[in-house]
């Protein structure tokens, strides 16, 4: 069977280590297993040379497209900005940190007739500690209250686009994606799993696991498990 249409959204902020190789990476990857993709590119008001990076990146290819944001938005907003402005039959999220392989997505795609997301398990995070327990409790938090296993719901994932479409979010925190996963499986849409490396990070630090973000995504988990 011919392989559905893609489009692979990259957000960047402050990523000028790993900017450049994610998307040859995944422009390989694309050119391998897809004959019909774009890539989007945004730039979330980086403080360093990542725009510039960005503005060199596929010149001249209608299928690269590229979102720039005179402020920062943060995450989940440009997430969100990300979804909406994918074309394809399904949508994979990379973080400009170059911690997910775009490999994934050559394994994801089998796996695409059984389900409608494909989420990347990943096998050893790189974290610190702490991080790694905060993420082992978020995802079995859920799976307490829900009564769902998500997996691994902070990690990437190929999604059909129509999910994006027709499923709405009120949370914008690290709840977000489970309530969106919660939200598809209740309306029918299948979800399954495959293992991924993930690597470590080449410079700087994550941004969505510092104590605020946390409580606000514990807040948003029990305001949903009162209506879910």
């Amino acid at each position: 069977m011919k392989n559905p249409s893609v489009s692979v959204v990259i957000p960047a902020y402050n990523e000028e280590t790993t900017l450049k190789a994610l998307f040859d990476q995944t422009l390989q990857v694309l050119n391998s297993c897809c004959e019909d993709y774009e890539i989007i590119l945004c730039d979330d008001a980086s403080t360093d040379t990542t725009r510039g990076i960005l503005e060199s990146l596929g010149a001249g290819d209608a299928r690269v497209k590229k979102i720039y944001h005179p402020v920062n938005q943060g995450l989940f907003a440009t997430f969100a900005e990300l979804y909406a402005s994918a074309g394809k039959d399904y949508v994979l999220l990379l973080p400009g940190d170059g911690q997910w392989s775009p490999d994934f997505l050559k394994d994801a795609l089998t796996k695409i007739d059984a389900y409608d997301v494909v989420i990347a398990v990943r096998q050893n995070k790189q974290y610190t500690l702490g991080r790694k327990i905060n993420s082992w409790v978020f995802n079995r938090l859920v799976q307490l209250l829900f009564g769902v296993n998500l997996y691994d719901i902070g990690s990437v994932k190929l999604v059909r686009r129509e999910i994006y479409q027709k499923i709405n979010v009120s949370t914008q925190s690290a709840f977000t994606e489970a309530e969106r996963l919660l939200k598809a499986r209740k309306s029918g849409y299948r979800i399954g799993m495959i293992p991924c490396r993930h690597l470590a990070r080449q410079k700087g630090e994550g941004r969505g696991a510092t104590p605020d973000k946390i409580f606000q995504a514990l807040g948003d988990m029990i305001r949903f498990r009162l209506i879910y």
